[in-house]
């Protein structure tokens, strides 16, 4: 294991979330012996002290279609799927399928709300905020057809680190009567949801990536280990990568939790445990 990685950001440190998860992950690398140099910003040109690549974020896309280097010698991963891949031949991919989790997290929001209305923070409206968006919202649909529910409301942030526009979004979900606030906006969604808990109308809500800290239930995807297995692959010269990692449901790096005495906890056999299994069983089986 003596090549050295390059670990480049798409965003800085201190999310709380999918880069921390990264950076923690790099940690652990470091601590197995590998060598790993961790930038928050892609560098002008390909670093030939490099022996691999690994790009977290989707946000590197461009740039790594830009990069001139030999992706047959460098082993490249990029920690996402945009929906354009043209210019990424070689370049290992993983598809997080955080859609899978959010259809769930959408119909266990719906039950959670118990007729009232629920709301969704979600980040700025690219691609894959979008997917995200459109699967919770399939998932509450499909669970209010069959228990009845109140309005759902969504709301796109300008960007994931947009805090103040997390607190104004949480306060106003509050205030229009949402029980229950989830979202999938990183920073400036944990900053909503910490509002809409603390408005005093009993808001509970679910969180994205970030851990279940004080929500009821959380979108956990296993950023950091999925982000280590790969470090510990590209260490060994990155063969047997497949083109598309896939990190969804049935990969067992995701999964929609419930907090501790909430319905049985993490894995207990309640009514709400039983709505998160049926919509994943609806997901494996019949997709999105």
């Amino acid at each position: 294991m003596t090549r050295t990685i390059g670990v480049l950001l798409g965003g800085p440190a201190g999310d709380g979330a999918f880069i921390d998860a990264a950076v923690a992950a790099v940690t652990d690398a470091r601590g197995r012996g590998i060598r790993v140099d961790l930038r928050e910003q892609a560098p002008d040109a390909f670093d030939p002290a490099w022996g691999a690549v690994l790009c977290h974020g989707v946000q590197l896309a461009p740039w790594l279609r830009d990069l001139d280097h030999d992706r047959t010698a460098v082993p490249t991963v990029l920690t996402d799927t945009p929906a354009d891949r043209t210019g990424l031949a070689g370049v290992t991919l993983v598809d997080w399928a955080w859609d899978q989790a959010a259809y769930c997290a959408g119909a266990l929001a719906v039950e959670m709300a118990g007729g009232r209305g629920v709301g969704l923070v979600a980040g700025p409206p690219v691609l894959t905020q979008r997917r995200v968006a459109s699967a919770f919202t399939a998932g509450a649909a499909a669970r209010a057809e069959q228990v009845g529910g109140g309005e759902l409301s969504t709301v796109h942030l300008r960007a994931f680190d947009d805090v103040d526009g997390g607190a104004v979004a949480g306060a106003r979900l509050a205030d229009a009567g949402c029980a229950v606030v989830a979202h999938t906006a990183d920073a400036a969604g944990e900053r909503a949801c910490q509002v809409a808990r603390g408005a005093g109308s009993g808001v509970r809500t679910i969180g994205f990536l970030s851990g279940l800290g004080e929500h009821t239930a959380a979108v956990v995807s296993d950023v950091r280990g999925v982000v280590g297995m790969l470090l510990d692959r590209l260490a060994e010269g990155g063969s047997g990568l497949s083109q598309v990692v896939d990190c969804g449901l049935a990969s067992g790096h995701l999964s929609v939790e419930l907090a501790p005495g909430v319905d049985g906890g993490p894995t207990g056999g309640g009514r709400l445990r039983g709505v998160l299994d049926a919509a994943a069983g609806h997901v494996l089986r019949h997709g999105l």
